[in-house]
């Protein structure tokens, strides 16, 4: 292949910077990445930055420094909702142009709904409440320390990521069945 071809190739590839809150949320699109080879070789460059905890607004900082760095085509925050500052935070990342992927409480809440028919409907819950929930049905898992919770990912969703991968071809169809899909089992366990 010549160079020329190779630049053009390259081109035709997004580039996306994920900047995730902790070790949870990092594992878990590690996971994906390695489910949809499909999506993350043929057209997708991705980047997935730790931030090591902190609030929404040192997420922020951090996609800006990750953005100034790679100059992404798209740049995502992926953290919870549980801080005060969170909405200030979204505001501003739109704003300048990032993506928002909040988990509300926290990214725990997301996890449950994955591998439990648990109810999770109580919303109103603190974190702390959904990351014990987490440790009942993967055990070994603590926040901040994530190889249970690989060992976990790679155990429960292989089937129903097998059906799936069918029918997602690109990184945003990706992030939009998986948030229909946790929605609506979080739906179905929330009686209005």
């Amino acid at each position: 292949m010549s160079r020329k071809s190779r630049r053009r190739w390259r081109r035709l590839r997004e580039s996306i910077c994920l900047v995730v809150e902790g070790c949870t949320e990092e594992s878990y699109f590690y996971f994906l990445q390695g489910r949809f080879p499909e999506i993350f070789r043929a057209k997708v460059t991705l980047k997935i930055h730790d931030a090591h905890g902190g609030s929404p607004l040192h997420i922020l900082e951090e996609a800006r420094r990750e953005n100034q760095k790679g100059h992404f085509d798209h740049v995502y925050l992926v953290y919870d909702f549980d801080r005060p500052e969170a909405p200030e935070a979204q505001k501003k990342a739109l704003k300048e142009g990032f993506e928002v992927y909040g988990a509300r409480p926290c990214f725990e809440r997301w996890l449950l709904a994955h591998f439990t028919t648990q109810n999770v409907r109580e919303i109103a819950q603190k974190c702390r409440f959904f990351v014990e929930k987490v440790r009942l049905v993967v055990h070994g898992y603590r926040k901040g320390h994530c190889p249970a919770l690989e060992r976990a990912l790679q155990e429960r969703l292989e089937e129903k990521l097998a059906r799936a991968r069918r029918q997602i071809k690109t990184f945003d169809q990706l992030l939009s069945a998986l948030y229909i899909e946790v929605g609506k089992v979080l739906e179905e366990k929330d009686p209005k």
